[in-house]
């Protein structure tokens, strides 16, 4: 199986660029209305934890994430591939880290693998307070094995422990 490597980013001029459509973490709007804002507080109250589905270097760096502990309740986030390969397409926040690691010479799966458990442990300093005031009940992130190791118990596990590093 031939391994592949990271490349350095090929940047193009900002003048050439399309303009990319913004997502709502992005938009000066509120991501979260205040109706669902409203239903959120209940379902909190009532006991439920609120996660998001979704996590970027852009969301944390922005001030978004935080923002969504603060103002809507969110307690946890949890993410896997797609939502990274999603966060990954919009390589200006992750350009830095890719320049270093194909410098490195790093393969395609250890660059991801490193770009991924570092905006996790990122998110997990952002939720810090929420574990602390929860005793651990919340205030946790969650990212997924590898999908191709559904099958694979003992590589499953061994995944899993080498995360929790």
């Amino acid at each position: 199986m031939e391994e592949h490597r990271v490349r350095p980013l090929r940047r193009r001029s900002h003048r050439t660029r399309s303009a990319p459509v913004a997502s709502a973490h992005q938009q000066k709007r509120p991501i979260i209305s205040t109706s669902t804002s409203s239903a959120l507080a209940d379902l909190s109250a009532a006991g439920v934890s609120i996660w998001l589905d979704d996590l970027s270097r852009q969301r944390i760096e922005s001030g978004n994430l935080a923002s969504l502990i603060e103002d809507s309740e969110v307690v946890g986030v949890t993410s896997n591939p797609t939502i990274f390969a999603s966060a990954f397409a919009d390589a200006d926040h992750y350009a830095e880290d890719l320049d270093a690691l194909a410098a490195r010479g790093a393969s395609v799966e250890d660059a991801i693998r490193e770009l991924t458990t570092e905006d996790v442990r990122r998110a997990c300093d952002v939720f810090r307070e929420v574990w602390q005031r929860t005793g651990g009940v919340d205030g946790r992130v969650s990212l997924e094995v590898d999908p191709g190791k559904a099958h694979d118990t003992e590589g499953t596990v061994a995944e899993a422990a080498d995360l929790w590093k």
